[in-house]
């Protein structure tokens, strides 16, 4: 099916003419970076939520540090210390899932508040961990929520301070313990 041309300009009369040469000019202002909204903030946000349950359950615990949180972060997740930076976090995360089978993280009903480069998210996880032939049950969940301060920097948002706090668990506890 043809679309009707303009007659002015030759392309098709629903589509908006190419302005790009008339910016590359300096006639018409580019204003893509002054397009960015608080929606796309907080896509950008919840995306970084979800690249942490994709991290850990892919086993890229590497993209922790370069994708998910800032460099020098304060990660309470209900250990005797906080973990204090990036590193430290993706080495408890590998030896905290090392043994495991198979993991599902679930992040969902998030809530992000903004505030120029800086914002915070709260948000529910769900985690179901599972480690076959484990004598007693080979699974065991988690239902927890985060509480997040997230910072926008050169690479985009990241998280620079968690609270993890789990509300509920069922299933084996052995499950979490490396076999002997």
């Amino acid at each position: 099916m043809d679309h009707p041309t303009s007659r002015l300009t030759g392309l098709p009369a629903n589509r908006p003419p190419d302005r790009s040469l008339d910016q590359a000019a300096g006639r018409i202002p580019d204003r893509t970076a002054d397009r960015r909204t608080a929606a796309d903030d907080r896509a950008d946000i919840i995306d970084v939520l979800h690249t942490y349950a994709w991290a850990i359950d892919s086993r890229d615990f590497p993209l922790l540090a370069t994708d998910v949180f800032a460099e020098r972060v304060i990660a309470d997740y209900g250990l005797p210390e906080p973990l204090r930076s990036a590193a430290e976090l993706v080495e408890y995360m590998t030896a905290a899932h090392r043994h495991l089978d198979a993991t599902q993280h679930l992040i969902g009903n998030c809530s992000v508040r903004l505030a120029g480069d800086t914002a915070t998210s709260r948000c529910y996880a769900h985690a179901s961990l599972v480690r076959r032939g484990t004598p007693g049950g080979e699974r065991i969940v988690f239902g927890a929520h985060y509480s997040d301060e997230l910072v926008r920097g050169a690479n985009g948002w990241r998280i620079h301070r968690r609270v993890a706090r789990m509300f509920f668990r069922d299933g084996n506890l052995a499950v979490l313990r490396p076999p002997a």
